[in-house]
């Protein structure tokens, strides 16, 4: 399960206020691995230890960092997924044998008048506006397949944390970038990601950093050496501010602070079994 917010600031009229764009999602996955396979199975950054960050460097908008062990996998038929919490009961879409998603919620509350068509647009589709993983327990139930057998696993949403995130606007690469926070004892972990991308139409490139950071310490230095393997961020110029006589613009960066935690279950037909739930807060940042 995972819960994002990004916030967006600094639009010229008739926008000129701050809003929020949310998305709620639940994913699921039941695959078969050989051990051959499953040492050789990889995450997108090797990132796996508390403490650590991970970077990636692409080139091309269109990156492929598929793991061609998890591309191969098998998938297992598990039955039908349902997640319900304090909203209620939603069932997971199967995309195909062994895999699951579902866009729970999707929606920019208060969003700007001056942008009603699009704010209109969305009130539109079919997933609700209001949040879905609201803080409160949840429990994922699996009816059963032919390769897994029935299950329930349970897991909490915690309250957001408290963090600095909101009074970064610019990020300098060659020095350390601190992230503080509070309120996360309840989870496993803290993630602090970012990404700079150069869209030129020559060359485009890019980087993107993840680090895991411990829940305890209160805060977390993102080391210079991750960040300097990040481009300058671009910025975007928008529309010209009424009587300012000059245009506004956005930085092209991302900082995303957030919330890991994760439980394991058992199944018949299953070695090993988790679930997970993330809580992501973004705001556009200009890495210098």
């Amino acid at each position: 399960m995972n819960r994002t917010t990004l916030t967006v600031d600094g639009f010229p009229a008739p926008v000129s206020q701050v809003f929020e764009i949310n998305l709620d999602a639940a994913a699921g996955g039941f695959h078969r691995f050989t051990p051959n396979e499953l040492l050789r199975y990889r995450d997108p950054f090797n990132v796996t230890t508390i403490g650590a960050c991970g970077v990636l460097q692409f080139r091309g908008l269109q990156f492929d960092n598929a793991d061609p062990i998890r591309e191969a996998a098998v998938g297992l038929d598990a039955g039908v997924m349902t997640l319900t919490g304090p909203a209620g009961s939603r069932t997971i879409e199967r995309l195909e044998v062994g895999v699951y998603f579902e866009a729970l919620s999707t929606g920019l509350p208060g969003f700007p008048t001056g942008l009603s068509t699009v704010s209109a647009a969305l009130s539109g589709s079919k997933n609700q506006t209001s949040r879905f993983l609201v803080p409160g327990d949840y429990v994922v139930a699996m009816s059963g397949g032919a390769d897994v057998g029935a299950l329930s696993a349970s897991i909490t949403v915690t309250e957001k944390p408290v963090t600095n995130l909101d009074s970064i606007d610019v990020v300098p690469r060659d020095r350390a970038l601190r992230i503080t926070y509070s309120g996360t004892s309840s989870a496993d972990w803290v993630w602090i990601t970012g990404t700079s991308i150069i869209t030129a139409e020559t060359d485009p490139q890019g980087a993107v950093f993840m680090c895991r950071a411990p829940v305890d310490t209160g805060s977390f230095d993102v080391p210079s050496e991750v960040l300097k393997l990040l481009p300058p961020s671009e910025v975007i110029s928008l529309l010209k501010e009424e009587g300012a006589g000059r245009n506004q613009s956005i930085p092209t960066g991302l900082l995303m602070v957030g919330l890991g935690s994760i439980n394991t279950f058992t199944a018949s037909g299953l070695d090993q079994g988790s679930i997970t739930q993330t809580d992501v807060d973004m705001r556009l940042v200009q890495y210098q």
